[in-house]
């Protein structure tokens, strides 16, 4: 999910041959219910959930600061769990 509008991520799906569904929040109302938007701004935290096949959240981490992004190393082993 981005916070980015419909066609910026039509583009880069298209320029990175991404295959996965990309879900656009221009408006940051998914970002708000799932706590990730940024106190007094227009923009999301990185963040990152793993949902299990049940539809459970198994996992959450989300970023202090809008440049630390989980490594895949770590969500590699949340995934394992």
């Amino acid at each position: 999910m981005s916070t980015d509008d419909r066609s910026d991520l039509d583009a880069t799906r298209d320029r990175m041959l991404l295959t996965y569904p990309m879900v656009s929040d221009p408006e940051l109302d998914v970002a708000a219910s799932y706590g990730v938007r940024e106190k007094g701004k227009n923009a999301a935290l990185p963040a990152t959930f793993v949902v299990g096949t049940d539809g459970t959240i198994r996992f959450v981490d989300v970023a202090k600061n809008p440049i630390d992004r989980l490594s895949v190393a770590a969500l590699l082993a949340a995934v394992r769990r």
